[in-house]
């Protein structure tokens, strides 16, 4: 390949192919409760559809709140997040990914106590799951597998689900029920979000534009290469990308042209305008656009 060529591509500013997150369901409470409630279960043999009750729990932005004054599960029955419609249903593209929930609990009853913390099911199979740990008197994060392993069978001691059993489950869900309560005794429980398949990707939904003008930190920094970075657009406007000395004098112009919103990929090769190599030392890359700035420092080394 030609040096010029090379230089080039190496130059060129890229526009991020846009491969959006698009997780298939997401709760974070910011402007309402979302269609969540709370459901009693029996206890010790928490498994639907016996739900003996249900009702709203309490909602501030970016969280749910249930308060158990005198500990249900001492009158016979145990407290269940219970997802809403966009939760449910046929869920296969999630297989192989996640289900992240965040959730706090703060009891001053005697003791935890073992139960199903997270219960799938189809109306005709039910599939639980425990978590390896309890969650926390602050926010805490759990990922819960969306496969057949660590998953159960009806109960905790039943065995684990075939994948076939699995994907009848996941490609027709009618319920998805968050254990909220873990002490003997009164407690507090707060869910603060839930996002099935965070990884999961699409080619439709595009990305998010950022709140404001935003540049990575170059990679690798010092470097003896090439030099990528990431700047984000809230809207489209015309850019500005320029690489300037420790003395503040422009060395090279990366890009002068109206972008999109969105994520765009920087790189530059360590040349000025006139293609000579800089010589080491300490450089800076501006981003203009909309009327804002940003900086970011890199060092070039031999």
């Amino acid at each position: 390949m030609k040096p010029l060529r090379a230089s080039l591509l190496l130059l060129a500013l890229l526009s991020l192919a846009s491969t959006a997150r698009a997780q298939l369901a997401v709760s974070d409470f910011a402007s309402s409760g979302e269609g969540w409630l709370n459901v009693m279960l029996p206890y010790p043999s928490a498994l639907p559809p016996n739900v003996m009750s249900t009702y709203v729990p309490g909602w501030a932005p970016g969280s749910l709140t249930l308060q158990d004054p005198d500990g249900s599960n001492a009158t016979g029955n145990v407290q269940y997040w219970q997802a809403p419609a966009k939760f449910l249903g046929n869920k296969l593209a999630a297989y192989g990914d996640s289900l992240v929930v965040e959730l706090s609990n703060v009891g001053i009853g005697l003791a935890p106590f073992t139960q199903d913390d997270v219960i799938l099911t189809n109306g005709s199979l039910v599939l639980t799951y425990q978590l390896v740990e309890l969650p926390g008197t602050t926010r805490t994060r759990f990922a819960v597998p969306i496969s057949e392993q660590g998953w159960h069978r009806g109960t905790l001691a039943g065995p684990e689900p075939t994948s076939a059993e699995f994907h009848s489950v996941l490609g027709a869900l009618t319920q998805l029920l968050v254990r909220a309560e873990y002490q003997l005794g009164p407690d507090t429980q707060v869910l603060y979000s839930v996002v099935m398949a965070p990884h999961h990707t699409t080619d439709v939904a595009p990305a998010t534009p950022p709140r404001g003008l935003a540049l990575s930190a170059p990679r690798p920094n010092p470097s003896a290469g090439a030099t990528q970075l990431e700047c984000s657009l809230p809207a489209a406007a015309e850019t500005d990308v320029a690489v300037f000395d420790a003395a503040g004098r422009r060395v090279r112009t990366l890009a002068h042209a109206r972008f999109g919103a969105g994520v765009h990929a920087i790189a530059w090769d360590g040349r000025d305008a006139a293609g000579r190599a800089v010589t080491p030392g300490l450089y800076w890359v501006r981003v203009d656009a909309g009327g804002q700035s940003v900086t970011r420092r890199l060092v070039r080394i031999e």
